[in-house]
Parts: C-alpha cells; structure tokens; sequence
C-alpha cells in the first residue's frame, strides 16, 4: 500500500525535475500522483493521505488551482511555485548561543521571560526533559502550541479560526501579512516538520534529534517575540 512517505518522495522528486527543467510552476493533481503510484481507483487507495501531503507540502507561494466539494479528492490541483525556497532554520544562532550559554540554563531563562508574558507557551514547561526521552513527542508538543500561537494571532485580527487546521492557519497569517517572512518561515518550519512526525508510521526513515528540537524551539520564540512585539497575541 502506498504510504505518506511514498506521496512526498514522488512530490519532491516531480518538484526538482520541473526545477531542472526551468519551469516557473508545476501542477500536481491528487489523482495524476495517486495514479502514478498505483492503488488507484481502488480498495487500497489513500486519496485522503495523497491531498494531505500534498498540502503539507504547499508553501506561502503556492495556489490550491482546484479543491472538491468534500475537501479530499482526485480533482485537487495545487501549483507549486519554482524554484522552491528553503524553508530551513539557520543552525548557527543556536550553536553560538550554546557555546554562551549552557542549553538548559538557555532554555529556562527564554521560557520563564516568555511565559510572564505569553501563557499559551505553558505546555513547553518540561519540554527540555521531554526532548531527552522523546524529541518526535517534543516536536509534536511544539506544533501544538505553535497552532494555539496562529489562533490567537487570527483571533486578534478577527479572522476566522474556529476548526481551522494548522496549515491553513499558516496561509491566512501570511496571506494577509500579519507576520514578518522569518516569522512566517519559522511557522512553515514547524507545521511541516510537525505533520511528518505526527504520523511515525508514515515517516519510519525520519530520525529528529535533541538539537532538531531546541532548532525549532528557537523558531518558536522568535515567533512568539515577533507576535508579543506586534501585539498580535
């Protein structure tokens, strides 16, 4: 049975072709891509798995062309823009701030700043304990409050949020411009690494380490700062 996994490395794979090729763009239909993969039409068809990936996938550049009536379907068609941005966080401000000061004491000191001001970040209280035994959970835990984060800030803008998923939170933040372009990186970070690690069956390649996490713990902050400043939260 064709897996998430196997729906991202066709995406991807599609994507750097139609980049090597000197496209500007490239439309992938669900149906197109399930297809190719095989499982469908069939009984062992994954199309809700094929459109989740493919969204998950889709950057603030990028257009859903077609979507159908129940949400997931063959006739989804997102346009991937060219060349694709890196959407990766810069490890080096971290490495320096470790070599300043010592992890730990790093993390207790931004938390207890932040929390004065932003309870919603209550939930990474033990995320420094947690990233020991489990940084997958960790990284889920910090998706987590990085949706609570996107619903406050639309909810403060008087956008709707109610039962709006994560990754469309992400879109509406950016399609109006709320945040900065870092910020809204750092948001794209999360959310992406966050739905990969949600579904450990799907990505049983995936290994997240310790300073994965503090990486995207920092994006959290800096996130978290940005918004605080704005009066966004």
């Amino acid at each position: 049975m064709v897996n998430a996994e196997a729906f991202r490395n066709a995406i991807n794979q599609i994507l750097d072709d139609s980049q090597n090729k000197g496209l500007s763009f490239i439309d992938i239909r669900a149906g197109d891509l399930h297809t190719a993969l095989g499982d469908y039409p069939g009984p062992k068809a994954r199309m809700p798995s094929c459109c989740s990936v493919m969204r998950n996938l889709r950057d603030a550049e990028d257009n859903i062309i077609s979507t159908p009536l129940k949400g997931n379907g063959a006739n989804l068609v997102i346009r991937y823009r060219l060349p694709r941005k890196k959407t990766t966080i810069i490890k080096t401000n971290y490495e320096q701030l470790e070599a300043r000061i010592p992890r730990e004491d790093w993390f207790t000191i931004k938390f207890q700043g932040l929390f004065a001001r932003c309870p919603d970040i209550s939930d990474l209280k033990n995320l420094e304990q947690l990233t020991r035994v489990d940084p997958q959970s960790a990284v889920i835990k910090i998706r987590i409050v990085a949706e609570k984060i996107s619903q406050r800030i639309c909810e403060k803008q008087n956008l709707s949020s109610k039962n709006v998923k994560f990754d469309d939170l992400c879109f509406i933040i950016s399609d109006h411009q709320i945040l900065s372009k870092k910020a809204m990186n750092y948001f794209h970070s999360i959310r992406k690494m966050g739905n990969v690690f949600a579904h450990p069956l799907d990505s049983n390649d995936e290994k997240i380490t310790e300073a994965d996490v503090m990486i995207l713990t920092q994006a959290l902050f800096a996130i978290v700062e940005e918004c605080l400043d704005k009066k966004m939260i």
